[in-house]
């Protein structure tokens, strides 16, 4: 029931009850109770007629809106071309593969990304380690290293720059993560300094570059150890 049909009940109940007290003031309280009675029966159908036909138009109206909303015709999709479809691969790729360039750190002019480990999430990069005349050389510049770490830690690149010093190599450290709050003394983490910069601490010469870098690789695992426990190795 809509509020005007309420609305309707309400004000001829109202007229009704006025009429009856206009014809009860009239004949002085003398009202027949059959014409009440028969008052009573029209208003309680005039009631009834409003209330089946307010029925009935709500039916007619959800009726006519589901009509309507069937013979509405539904839009076609549009077609898509090989082409449409091959340009929609191709620039997902594209964006794909810059966002995983993003991500990868990019070497430095005269960098060499090598020994990338099993943690890195990405396949190893190689380049040319040294010129060819490799027995000749005395310093490789700077090399990345991303160390092994097996306690979430994130921040794990390390640089260093092998030079022959004497009859040795040393593996001067160009770049290593924040030690925070533990000590860096160089019996702890095992690092010396000469004019050149800090470098790995061995106890005894080194005489081939690739031990060297074994050497490097390990020292930076055992720093990422101590860095999360305190405990170097």
């Amino acid at each position: 029931m809509d509020l005007y049909t309420i609305v309707v009940h309400i004000a001829i109940i109202v007229i009704s009850f006025y009429i009856c007290k206009f014809i009860e003031k009239k004949t002085h309280g003398r009202l027949l109770h059959g014409l009440k009675d028969k008052l009573t029966a029209l208003v309680n159908r005039i009631v009834g007629w409003l209330d089946s036909n307010s029925n009935a138009w709500h039916r007619h109206i959800r009726q006519t809106e589901n009509t309507q909303r069937r013979s509405q015709p539904r839009p076609e999709p549009i077609p898509r071309t090989n082409n449409q479809m091959e340009n929609r691969t191709t620039q997902r790729r594209t964006s794909q593969l810059d966002a995983q360039s993003q991500l990868r750190p990019q070497p430095q002019p005269n960098t060499v990304l090598y020994g990338n480990n099993a943690t890195e999430n990405r396949a190893p990069q190689r380049r040319p380690l040294v010129p060819a005349d490799r027995n000749n050389i005395t310093e490789t510049g700077q090399m990345i290293y991303f160390a092994n770490d097996r306690h979430g830690r994130s921040d794990k690149e390390y640089r260093f720059n092998y030079k022959k010093v004497g009859d040795g190599w040393r593996a001067y450290i160009l770049k290593m993560p924040s030690l925070g709050n533990h000590s860096s003394e160089s019996a702890i983490i095992h690092r010396l300094h000469d004019s050149n910069g800090y470098y790995i601490c061995w106890d005894r010469p080194v005489n081939s570059l690739k031990d060297m870098q074994n050497i490097s690789r390990r020292w930076a695992d055992s720093i990422q150890t101590y860095i999360a426990t305190g405990h170097f190795g």
